[in-house]
């Protein structure tokens, strides 16, 4: 009897301390799941934000490309001109490096009358042409803007025929021969 009361003393202890061992396995796996619960929800957040972030980045973009399209029109870089319009803006970009040029300056260069001179200039500016004009002693005075006769430098944004160059510097060497 004595070792059967040993014996279940010592299945008891076993007992118990085996209890106390899955208590504590059971307390740490509790406390592990709790962890994963936190992280799971941190985790959430963090995908719902990204979401959102990227909801905001579509709008970026989708604004970016609104935006590329709209400076594309307003740099808009074929100008088609009419050959008298391409005679007055060859004359200004050619003359007027120094000093303005007068309605009168232009059309002596051009063989034109000043008053088609005149037509000619309102069309080059509704066609997108960028003049800069200032009047001295009541007199109006135009000039390419600078950043346009660079963008024509650089890109020809305004495609000149041939045979309207020609006759612009044949007419030039004829006055300066004169």
């Amino acid at each position: 009897m004595l070792d059967s009361n040993k014996r279940d003393r010592f299945l008891k202890l076993i007992d118990f301390r085996l209890k106390a061992s899955f208590e504590k396995v059971k307390e740490e796996l509790d406390e592990h799941l709790q962890s994963i619960n936190e992280g799971s929800g941190e985790i959430q957040n963090v995908q719902d934000n990204l979401a959102e972030v990227e909801s905001k980045i579509d709008k970026l973009d989708s604004r970016v490309e609104e935006l590329q399209l709209m400076i594309s029109d307003l740099t808009k870089t074929d100008v088609d001109l009419k050959a008298d319009e391409q005679k007055v803006f060859l004359a200004l970009y050619m003359y007027e490096s120094k000093t303005p040029l007068s309605y009168s300056d232009i059309a002596r260069k051009t063989n034109l009358e000043e008053l088609e001179v005149k037509s000619v200039m309102a069309c080059l500016m509704t066609k997108g042409v960028e003049l800069i004009h200032e009047v001295v002693d009541g007199k109006l005075y135009f000039r390419l803007h600078p950043d346009f006769k660079e963008l024509q430098a650089k890109e020809s944004v305004i495609t000149i025929d041939e045979d309207v160059k020609s006759e612009l510097m044949n007419s030039s060497l004829n006055s300066y021969f004169s």
